[in-house]
């Protein structure tokens, strides 16, 4: 509560908290002061104990040890009443600082929309209420691949642990890659070996070429071995490092690649075959890095028998997919790339423990060009999850500028939805569009809506063209008069 603007808490932390702690309790400051305009007391737990405590960290005043603190792993959090006010703790600095924003949301309405718009309601009679809160991710790795979402404060307030920002520890870091891309020209370059021996590459139709490494070539795997030890021990602060394919579909025909291929019945068993045999040596020596590797065009089909190694996690790339409709209702439909998809899907299921997704939400062939996926977007992310995937990849415009074709907000959905699958997309579209559009927020939402039904019965690829049967003219007409209308409420204030 507030008495003649003197405030009732005090926000404390350990006299030895981490700096994303620190970072926490700072906002919940900055913001209960936005909110009431009143400035609690940050205060550190060398001081004798105070009623009506916020405890940031489960470190401040010791008082994890007198919780039961149930199962949030290492980035959920713990909101809950005690003796003298309210705990906020996480496992990890990072836990405590996603808990801090979800304390504001709680109590003086806080929310990001995007890097430059923001929300928090005004309180005249600041109570924290009674509280019992345990949360956590649906997902171990959560990344929006739009250039807007490379922002690290819409990241950490959001709960986006994206390897595409640069998030500092400070601000609770991040799930840091070394890369996430296409990485064996940089593990084996052609350039330095392709001339002198081009039997470490990949034999095409009788003849050796740049394109992929031989990976059944012992001399090629202690090549790759050395540059991958060396890439770790200089990179220290990544946990996560890439052994994946070029980003050109063929693979090596040697008659001992053909082999492994042959016996998985799939191109991914020499690439598993390799990653694992990799990923036993990087266990011993650094026990707490991962290997990520790609299922992507001619890798998506699982291996027969060859399961990736715990320390091995697989990207499946739905690049060849339609976004029109979510995957459960095209698969029911008969759609071939979405049932192709889906029993990729249930097969690297099976066999591995780190499943993650690479996704797209954006036209490749022209970056403004709108791809109405948002609603198929929230239902695929909740589809990802029930098939067991573990980490998901949204891309959209990455690119200097970046923003079109609605990218804020599919940033802002993808956060959402990462974190928690059950978020009502509708709700968050409409809530998005009022706050960030104001008054001309409704007709960006009845934007969205009727390019999200003009692609139904279409296929909505990452290739279309300003051609496709979908952009019609009549649409074209009543968008740019929806947004017509959103400018002119916009400018006169209406």
């Amino acid at each position: 509560m507030i008495e003649k603007n003197i405030p009732k808490y005090y926000i404390v932390v350990s006299a030895k908290a981490h700096a994303a702690e620190k970072y926490a309790a700072a906002n919940i400051q900055k913001y209960v002061y936005k909110s009431t305009g009143v400035c609690y007391p940050l205060i550190n737990d060398s001081i004798s104990p105070l009623s009506n405590e916020i405890l940031v960290g489960f470190s401040a005043r010791n008082v994890g040890k007198t919780l039961e603190i149930p199962d949030i792993g290492n980035e959920g959090y713990v909101i809950k009443t005690v003796k003298n006010g309210v705990v906020i703790g996480g496992n990890t600095p990072r836990g405590t600082l996603y808990g801090a924003f979800a304390f504001l949301r709680k109590t003086v309405g806080f929310e990001c929309y995007t890097k430059d718009v923001e929300k928090v309601d005004t309180v005249t009679d600041f109570t924290v209420p009674e509280l019992d809160i345990a949360e956590k991710p649906e997902f171990e790795y959560r990344d929006a691949f739009f250039r807007n979402a490379f922002d690290e404060e819409f990241c950490v307030k959001n709960g986006l642990n994206t390897s595409s920002a640069y998030i500092s520890e400070r601000k609770g870091g991040s799930e840091r890659f070394y890369t996430i891309g296409h990485t064996f020209n940089t593990l084996l370059p052609p350039d330095k070996y392709f001339n002198s021996h081009p039997e470490y590459f990949s034999l095409i139709n009788g003849e050796r070429q740049p394109d992929q490494p031989c990976l059944t070539n012992p001399v090629v795997y202690e090549i790759i071995k050395k540059n991958l030890f060396k890439q770790i021990e200089e990179n220290p602060e990544c946990r996560i490092f890439s052994v994946a394919q070029n980003d050109v579909d063929v693979c090596c025909e040697c008659p001992e690649c053909k082999a492994i291929n042959d016996r998985e019945e799939s191109a991914s068993g020499t690439n598993i075959y390799f990653v694992n045999k990799l990923a036993k040596e990087v266990k011993k020596r650094f026990p707490n890095v991962l290997l990520h590797t790609f299922a992507y065009r001619f890798t998506r089909k699982a291996p027969k028998t060859l399961k990736p190694d715990d320390n091995v996690i697989v990207r499946l790339c739905n690049i060849e997919c339609d976004w029109s409709e979510p995957f459960p209702s095209l698969v029911k439909n008969g759609n071939e790339s979405a049932i192709e998809f889906d029993k990729n899907l249930r097969e690297w299921g099976k066999i591995t423990k780190r499943l993650y997704v690479w996704d797209y939400a954006v036209n490749f062939h022209n970056y403004l060009l709108p791809f109405p996926c948002l609603y198929q977007m929230a239902e695929n992310i909740k589809y990802y999850k029930e098939r067991g995937v573990v980490g998901v990849f949204e891309q959209g415009n990455y690119t200097l500028g970046g923003g079109a074709a609605l990218d804020d907000l599919k940033s802002y959905l993808t956060a959402k939805t990462l974190w928690n699958t059950e978020t009502d997309a509708k709700n968050a579209v409409t809530e998005f569009c009022d706050r960030v559009y104001g008054k001309g927020g409704k007709y960006i939402k009845e934007y969205v809506d009727i390019m999200s039904a003009a692609v139904k019965g279409y296929r909505l690829t990452l290739y279309d063209k300003p051609s496709a049967p979908y952009l019609t003219d009549e649409l074209a007409e009543k968008c740019n008069e929806l947004f017509e209308k959103a400018l002119w409420v916009a400018e006169n204030k209406q």
